[in-house]
């Protein structure tokens, strides 16, 4: 192996079709980790250069991060409860889609099966997935999505699969 395709390896970030069912914003956070190794190792400028990624963006992202880790300390109780936990969350997964839907409980859509088209369940409104989304070819039955994005058609862009007992959990009041 060239040392050319040794640092190329050593550089590559998650592949997209290995994380596909985790949702948009699953990648975007495998992204931002693989950063902070690059980081880490001193060569973050470059490998952002190389995938074309704005590094303030990134370090934006860091305060995301920390605002998550917040949200998830206060709901360990309900994973403990709920999943019979005796010290760990069920997975990292699980966790970082849980701490979303705290966030986007309102951008919340379902799937309408005859059109493989999502209803948003606050307004409504009907829609697709992005075609940029990783989730577009096998679509889950209930999403949270970051933006509506709109052209001649409608779309839910950086969407994640969750489940409906964690809507209830966050906007019990709302969904009753």
């Amino acid at each position: 192996m060239s040392d050319k395709e040794t640092r190329q390896k050593k550089t590559r970030t998650i592949n997209p079709d290995s994380i596909k069912n985790l949702g948009d914003h699953y990648y975007l956070a495998s992204l931002f980790f693989s950063f902070i190794r690059q980081k880490v190792s001193g060569k973050a400028f470059y490998w952002c250069r190389k995938l074309k990624i704005d590094q303030n963006s990134l370090e934006m992202a860091n305060n995301i991060k920390k605002q998550l880790k917040k949200i998830s300390e206060k709901v360990v109780p309900f994973f403990k409860k709920n999943f019979n936990l005796k010290k760990k969350i069920h997975s990292f997964h699980t966790s970082f889609c849980f701490c979303l839907v705290g966030g986007f409980f309102l951008n919340s859509a379902k799937i309408r099966k005859k059109t493989n088209k999502f209803r948003c369940i606050m307004s409504g409104l009907i829609a697709e997935p992005h075609p940029s989304s990783l989730a577009k070819k096998k679509l889950p039955s209930l999403v949270i999505f970051h933006e509506v994005f709109v052209t001649t058609r409608v779309f839910l862009r950086w969407i994640t699969p969750v489940h409906f007992s964690w809507l209830f959990f966050f906007g019990d009041k709302i969904f009753k």
